[in-house]
């Protein structure tokens, strides 16, 4: 089998997905990995030919949109070329142009196409894209999802078929990262924000938004005393905000702010720092935050969102609240800073948990149901 496997945004810890998945399919499988031109050398299989197409992600403008539209143009030529039987696309940057384009490539080249929905639409995009993903979905052979929940909703909310819909978890990831550099951001870290073993510490990392229930966050912290003026606590926010209001925060000593792009090296060492990640979303299929704070065994305080808190289903290493709610946010943040030995328990004594919750979620398991879902739908021809 020749496989076509295109994934744009394939950097940084969506790389990491794309090659721990691919890594693990049979060697006897042809696979052409189209992917961003940011993407690290190595760590793939012999098997697997990483083919840089995409180069838009540091234009601006008109000119990202005709790198973007050039990069489908190559993907064309390339299958025209190489004749792939299956074509597994991850994302769709530009979903009305590229729903078009890969549903016109699936009736002209008879190319069966598998799409991993790990959002079912756009993140803060309401429902605007619902049409387009819909009629995408309908049209396309095979839909993973990371959870049940999101393949419930596919069936009642986009009306497609039971069948047609596979869940496949979301491994767990593990970044491939000095030790060193690792090492050298957590000290300076701890150095410059005065952060001391005795101090309870939670995380919201990566790009922070409306759907990742950080606003909920804020508001909380800022309105409760128990929080912000407890000095056996820290509150991290680092990653992008956005529009987000995070000028509140700046008033209490305890609380941390980097409204920036994270480094890998920097990514890992606030986890590593992290006492507790903290996840209130309001809408996800599944986070690689969350798969990352398992990949180091750091506990999650998740909303009961998507696949959140499935892990939790296999063994405790965290706490769920029902939905991305201040008073449920606030409750469970409070209990946890009144237990602070409960919470580094499951962080340094609870080896056999964390151990059970990683072979859960190990790629190996999740690329046998990947292989065996495109081997089913070429039987079907």
């Amino acid at each position: 089998m020749t496989l076509l496997y295109i994934d744009p945004q394939s950097y940084d810890n969506l790389e990491i997905y794309d090659k721990s998945l691919l890594n693990q399919l049979p060697k006897d499988c042809n696979i052409l990995y189209a992917c961003s031109f940011l993407i690290k050398e190595g760590g793939m299989s012999c098997n697997i030919e990483a083919l840089p197409l995409f180069k838009y992600n540091r234009k601006k403008g008109p000119a990202k949109v005709l790198s973007y539209c050039c990069s489908l143009f190559k993907i064309l030529l390339l299958i025209q070329k190489r004749r792939p039987s299956v074509m597994h696309i991850q994302w769709l940057r530009m979903a009305f142009v590229d729903s078009w384009f890969y549903l016109l490539l699936r009736k002209i080249f008879r190319i069966k196409i598998v799409f991993t929905a790990h959002n079912l639409l756009p993140h803060d995009s309401g429902e605007r894209y619902k049409g387009i993903y819909q009629k995408f979905y309908k049209r396309i052979d095979a839909i993973i999802v990371h959870d049940f929940n999101s393949k419930n909703e596919l069936i009642e909310k986009f009306e497609i078929e039971f069948e047609k819909i596979t869940v496949i978890k979301h491994g767990v990831l593990s970044f491939d990262l000095s030790e060193e550099k690792v090492e050298k951001e957590k000290k300076s870290i701890l150095e410059e924000y005065g952060i001391t073993p005795k101090q309870l510490v939670f995380s919201s990392l990566g790009i922070q938004g409306y759907y990742k229930g950080t606003d909920t966050l804020i508001k909380v912290w800022t309105n409760c005393t128990k929080l912000h003026d407890n000095p056996s606590c820290k509150l991290i926010i680092a990653g992008r905000c956005g529009v987000l209001d995070i000028e509140s925060l700046e008033a209490f000593t305890n609380v941390i702010v980097e409204n920036k792009y994270l480094s890998d090296e920097r990514l890992m060492a606030f986890l590593k720092i992290s006492d507790v990640i903290l996840l209130p979303y309001r809408t996800i299929s599944q986070s690689g935050v969350l798969l990352s704070a398992i990949g180091i065994k750091t506990p999650f305080l998740v909303s009961n969102i998507g696949g959140l808190a499935e892990p939790l289903l296999v063994a405790d290493v965290g706490w769920k609240i029902e939905k991305c709610d201040e008073k449920m946010l606030e409750t469970a943040l409070i209990q946890l800073v009144e237990s602070p030995q409960e919470v580094r328990n499951k962080k340094y004594d609870n080896a056999l948990a964390w151990d059970m919750v990683k072979e859960a979620y190990s790629w190996e398991e999740i690329a046998k149901k990947t292989w065996a879902l495109y081997c089913s739908i070429l039987d079907n021809i």
